[in-house]
């Protein structure tokens, strides 16, 4: 394993370690499965692209917004220049 910091939030730090000491399991176990479950849903097509869009009459201003893959094929959509 490889030695990795991280910065949660009090919030997280606190949720996280009220369910490490519900589950009798270490918050850095915790964080390696939810890692793991990430790394699974990216892997599966699941993962949101972002896409840009310039508003209509502006050159100057671009919106970036998720789009679910699955919706997209092949990435149409993914460059407007």
């Amino acid at each position: 394993m490889v030695r990795t910091q991280i910065y949660l939030t009090e919030r997280q730090r606190h949720e996280l370690a009220a369910i490490a000491y519900t589950v009798w399991k270490k918050q850095s176990e915790l964080i390696r499965e939810a890692v793991d479950r990430l790394i699974k849903e990216e892997a599966s097509g699941k993962r949101e692209r972002l896409y840009c869009a310039k508003l209509p009459g502006s050159g100057k201003i671009a919106r970036i917004f998720p789009i679910s893959e699955q919706l997209v094929p092949n990435g149409i959509g993914a460059d407007h220049g």
